[in-house]
């Protein structure tokens, strides 16, 4: 009876450990394709001598991984700022502005405080692409895909290139 315990603890600890892995990847993942849609994405109202600012609110994991390894770097020719987001107002502060799934309720406030100005929302939730974000992650079996809303660029004053458009599931 022991070893069967045994047998079944290290199987469950086994499926978590996975479990929690591939939830980290994942993470990774989406933080490494909000950095590459800077590439595709122009700002209208900023020079490119400008910080460009990436606020991310209610996600600690993606906020992790982006501060430790490319706040004050280079990307594309920009200079590369992330902050935690901890009061909506600071949103108006940035150029990419990711909600996590744990703040999603805090959704329509954000749209109002963005309201035509030139940010760009990404959001990691069922619905919200058709809802007025710009771009959503759209996990797909073990892929992760990302849904792209052409009419909330054209409402931020956001230009997207057609190449980051031809990856997306357009809405």
């Amino acid at each position: 009876m022991r070893v069967l315990c045994y047998i079944m603890i290290v199987i469950l600890s086994v499926s978590v450990t996975d479990k929690l892995y591939a939830q980290s990847k994942n993470h990774e993942l989406q933080a490494m394709m909000m950095l590459s849609f800077i590439r595709y994405v122009h700002w209208p109202d900023t020079d490119k001598s400008e910080n460009l600012v990436i606020g991310i609110y209610g996600d600690s994991e993606i906020y992790r991984f982006l501060e430790g390894k490319y706040n004050n770097t280079e990307r594309y020719g920009r200079k590369i700022t992330i902050v935690r987001i901890d009061e909506l107002s600071q949103v108006q502060n940035c150029h990419l502005f990711y909600l996590g799934t744990g703040k999603v309720k805090d959704f329509d406030a954000i749209m109002n405080l963005i309201n035509e100005r030139s940010i760009l929302l990404v959001t990691n939730s069922e619905g919200l692409a058709h809802k007025g974000s710009g771009i959503n992650f759209k996990n797909e079996g073990t892929k992760v895909r990302f849904e792209l809303n052409k009419e909330a660029f054209t409402k931020s004053n956001l230009k997207v290139s057609s190449q980051l458009a031809n990856m997306a599931i357009l809405i």
